[in-house]
């Protein structure tokens, strides 16, 4: 697996792995949350606060997104409409409930290889976050030690992309 140096550089050569549309502005962005991976703007205008991770990751991940939002929010004024992206290969369940109630977005990529091979899945699942309630009973911790583990689970997204691949 690369590095998420690697990731960002190639989601900076191919900013619509991310989504059609989106034109990156700034990497390591400074907020008074601190420093923001990808920083853009969607086919609207509306600010995009990317955060990058090279593995699954857990509801920290999450949280570590939804705090540079609010920071970008906090600089655009009280009307904007700031939109948050988790771009890693994969989340967890508890992850994906964090983001889909703070109406955070996840996509699902895989940094490119350090070889640079490429695979043959060509497809790339840009599911948004489930709307289903984030339920703090629920516990799945055993899935996402230190919010960064590699284990296996049910919701994990099934169409990554390499992104070091071409698309069609």
């Amino acid at each position: 697996t690369g590095s998420e140096a690697d990731l960002r550089n190639a989601l900076l050569d191919r900013p619509a792995l991310i989504e059609s549309g989106f034109e990156p502005l700034a990497t390591e962005r400074p907020t008074d949350a601190g420093p923001i991976d990808l920083f853009g703007r969607d086919s609207d205008g509306r600010p995009v606060v990317v955060e990058l991770k090279r593995r699954r990751v857990g509801p920290s991940a999450a949280s570590q997104l939804q705090r540079y939002v609010a920071a970008i929010e906090r600089e655009e004024g009280d009307n904007a409409a700031v939109r948050g992206i988790l771009v890693a290969p994969s989340v967890t369940d508890r992850a994906r409930r964090l983001l889909a109630e703070h109406e955070l977005e996840f996509v699902a990529v895989e940094p490119p290889s350090s070889t640079g091979d490429a695979g043959e899945n060509n497809t790339l699942d840009t599911e948004p976050a489930e709307t289903n309630a984030f339920d703090p009973a629920v516990d799945d911790s055993a899935h996402d030690s230190a919010g960064d583990a590699t284990g296996n689970d049910e919701s994990e997204a099934a169409g990554t992309v390499p992104a070091d691949e071409e698309s069609n």
